[in-house]
């Protein structure tokens, strides 16, 4: 079996996922400025109209008349966009969000590394989770590819590292003072 394809490196998973919402913050930020923006040429558009028909001249522009049109589309434009970005964070949320069995496997792991010393193989994890019965496998052959799951996503969290290649890495619980 080979590990370490599967293996990340705990501060790259966690700067990467705040780097990315930060840039999304910022481009929430640029659309509503945006949209704001575009409502006041709206308004501004609506006055000159207004004073255009008071002047006596209540035929409108060609020009204004395509300028409202683009405005008016970009601005649909920008809803969807906005509509797909948080669609699309949704969907992020859920597939990251924990659940009661992932948090039992999480609860598990911790386990079985604390009853080894702090360190110890995939196998060894494994082993000693079936032993304790602390989780149940729904499906044994399966195992192994949800423990390295769950212990990556422990790493990304600074809650474990993996020492080691191949057959001979080796999970290492971090100390608590060295994860957030």
């Amino acid at each position: 079996m080979r590990v370490e394809n599967t293996i990340s490196f705990p501060g790259n998973g966690i700067a990467l996922s705040n780097t990315l919402v930060q840039v999304n913050e910022e481009m929430f930020n640029l659309l509503s400025r945006q949209n704001e923006i575009n409502q006041r040429i709206r308004s501004l558009h609506k006055l000159i109209r207004g004073l255009r028909f008071l002047a006596g001249s209540d035929v409108p522009d060609r020009n204004e008349t395509e300028r409202s049109a683009v405005v008016s589309s970009k601005v649909h434009r920008d809803l969807q966009f906005k509509q797909q970005v948080n669609s699309a964070r949704q969907m992020a949320r859920h597939r990251f969000r924990p659940t009661p069995r992932k948090d039992a496997l999480s609860r598990a792991c911790r386990i079985a590394l604390l009853e080894a010393g702090g360190i110890a193989s995939l196998e060894e994890i494994q082993l000693r989770i079936t032993r304790r019965g602390s989780f149940s496998f729904i499906n044994s052959s399966f195992a192994s590819a949800s423990l390295i799951r769950t212990l990556n996503t422990m790493a990304r969290a600074g809650e474990v590292c993996c020492q080691g290649d191949g057959s001979q890495s080796k999970w290492r619980r971090m100390a608590p003072e060295n994860y957030r």
